[in-house]
Order: structure tokens, then sequence, then C-alpha cells
């Protein structure tokens, strides 16, 4: 990225000192390319964030809260266990599981593909305790 804007700012320059009337559209061009590289830095730090943070789910009551969640690729996804016993996040197609949980114990998985992932708790069954991601792009 630094090396298009160091290449589009002496671009710039070389056009001002070609003639006074391209240094109104010079100016206006650095600016442009100044707009630009705030965008993209902001965009960068947007999908750091989104990286970093992660979408909590809570173990409460023998149920998942929320039961049903849709996250964008790439997101974290953070499963805390606030009952008195514990729980296991184990996902139906075997992709992700936690372990038994105890209370106050979390686990966290990233989803790296688009897709619905069905889940459940092995030690009370998916009738009675179960959940869905649903991961778009």
């Amino acid at each position: 990225m630094s090396r298009l804007l160091v290449t589009t700012v002496a671009f710039v320059m070389v056009l001002a000192a070609c003639s006074k009337g391209a240094t109104t559209e010079a100016k206006t061009a650095a600016k442009d390319v100044g707009s630009a590289v705030a965008t993209a830095a902001s965009d960068v730090a947007t999908r750091a964030a989104d990286l970093t943070t992660s979408t909590p789910v809570t173990l409460r009551n023998i149920a998942y809260n929320p039961q049903r969640l849709t996250v964008k690729i790439g997101r974290l996804v953070k499963w805390t266990n606030r009952d008195g016993f514990p729980h296991t996040v184990t996902s139906d197609n075997n992709s992700f599981d936690s372990g038994d949980l105890g209370t106050d114990k979390s686990y966290s998985f990233r989803f790296t593909q688009v897709g619905t992932y069905t889940y459940h708790c092995q030690i009370h069954g998916k009738a009675r305790m179960s959940g869905t991601i649903f991961v778009t792009g």
C-alpha cells in the first residue's frame, strides 16, 4: 500500500511541476489519494478488530443463548458456561468440540468456512440442548 502511495504522490508532483494550471488538479489528486489511504486504513482496522473480538454465547439453564447465531466468516465465537454443572459444545459434524466445560469456563472457535454448523451438549443430548451457527461470507 505504501509503495502505491509513494508512486501516486510522485506522479502528482510531476504533474504539478509541468504547468501552473495543473496545480489545482495536483492538489485535488493528492487530497483524493489521502482520502483513499485513510479509507483503506480504516478497513484494515475493522478487519483486525473482527479477528480479535469474539461473539458471545452463554450456556445457562441447560440452553445455549442465543440458540441461533449468524456470524461472518473468520469470526470467533466464545461459549461460556454459567450453569452450576458441566456442558460441552460439540459440533454435529465433528469440526469442533470443547470437551467438558465446568462452571465459568469458556471455549472459543473461529469459523473459517461459510456454512451452517449445528452443535449440541454431549452431556444433555441433542434433543435437550442444541444450537446453530450460520456463517456468511
